[in-house]
């Protein structure tokens, strides 16, 4: 088994996302890519995440219940199986759209390391 077939291998059953799990799961992902997530970047996901019409049938506890499973799949599976599960739940309309709020995350992070980034350049 390659590299590329481990980590794009079927996602089990138990394990399928909705459209907003997956949605959530690219967003979460690309905040933890540096092994945490600042309270800055959970309150950006969460300010994104509110923002969409998607999300508008959602209470409480069905974000609770969304993120619980996102953050289970982060925790035993790792962020490859979880960007994997992502990408096959979301619907190709919105992988744009993901794209797009996993860009801006990385942004808000990277316009705070700005310095640090710039000196690591030749």
């Amino acid at each position: 088994m390659g590299l590329f077939d481990k980590i794009l291998k079927q996602v089990p059953q138990e394990e399928k996302l909705t459209k907003q799990e997956a949605f959530a799961g690219i967003a979460i992902a690309m905040a933890g890519a540096d092994g945490s997530i600042a309270q800055s970047e959970w309150d950006g996901i969460v300010n994104y995440i509110c923002r969409l019409r998607l999300y508008d049938n959602f209470s409480g506890p069905a974000f609770d219940k969304m993120f619980d499973k996102i953050f289970r799949i982060l925790r035993n599976e790792g962020p490859a199986a979880l960007v994997t599960a992502s990408v096959q739940g979301l619907p190709d309309d919105m992988k744009l759209t993901a794209f797009a709020c996993a860009v801006d995350i990385a942004l808000a992070v990277d316009s705070r390391t700005k310095c640090k980034n710039l000196e690591a350049l030749p």
